[in-house]
């Protein structure tokens, strides 16, 4: 069968009915729904970011997926569920008659703009992006910053990634369980439900509270006894 067609959003349409019951995944099916934000979608996930940056693999449209939980934090300023129906529900909302385009645009934009500085922060297929779980906190902490502060980043988050691994290796054994850190086990803990916004924020706040740390101490440090704000 054949369609012919010059109106995207028919093909579109046409696309998500014929593999309805196939297993489509979330950002493939975001792709192909009606209106402006799909191509805002693919606008963000051609950046280098992507494209030279990240080391997760990107063959079912991860990278879209990605684009989205960027997106719509950045549309509602402020720290959101990145869950799947949230991300569709964003997609559809752009869509809707009454949806202001400008303001997609401008979140867009914004986007690009924290994309740039993180572009200049991380190495090309840089090991600490080869997981998507960090990547919205890491985002936010780039956006939260002052960019005379962005070169503490990198050197922060491996850093933060080693204390992480130490406090886990405590936590195994007996004789160090009293040793280890709350603050950096609750970590580990809102990491098991990463599109959660309580767990999003979580994690942002500690990343930015032992980022001022690292500014002033130069390291990242296993405390026993650090009390988790859970």
């Amino acid at each position: 069968m054949t369609v012919i067609t010059d109106e995207e959003g028919k093909i579109n349409e046409l696309f998500v009915r014929l593999n309805r019951n196939k297993t489509l995944t979330g950002p493939e099916i975001r792709n192909a729904m009606r209106g402006p934000v799909p191509a805002m979608l693919r606008r963000i996930a051609e950046d280098e970011f992507f494209t030279n940056r990240a080391s997760f693999a990107t063959q079912r449209g991860q990278a879209l997926d990605v684009a989205a939980k960027f997106l719509i934090v950045e549309f509602r300023g402020e720290i959101a569920e990145t869950k799947r129906i949230n991300l569709d529900r964003m997609v559809e909302d752009g869509f809707r008659a009454d949806a202001d385009v400008v303001a997609f645009e401008r979140a867009t934009d914004r986007v690009l703009a924290v994309l740039r500085a993180m572009d200049e922060i991380v190495l090309e297929k840089d090991w600490l992006l080869s997981r998507q779980g960090p990547l919205v906190p890491y985002y936010w902490i780039v956006r939260t910053l002052s960019s005379d502060l962005h070169s503490y980043v990198r050197p922060f988050l491996l850093a933060f990634d080693e204390a992480i691994k130490q406090n886990r290796q405590l936590a195994k054994d007996a004789p160090t369980i009293g040793m280890v850190d709350a603050e950096l086990s609750r970590y580990d803990r809102l990491n098991r439900s990463i599109n959660d916004g309580s767990s999003i924020e979580g994690r942002v706040e500690i990343l930015l509270r032992r980022f001022d740390e690292f500014v002033t101490n130069g390291r990242v440090e296993v405390r026993p006894g650090a009390k988790a704000d859970d």
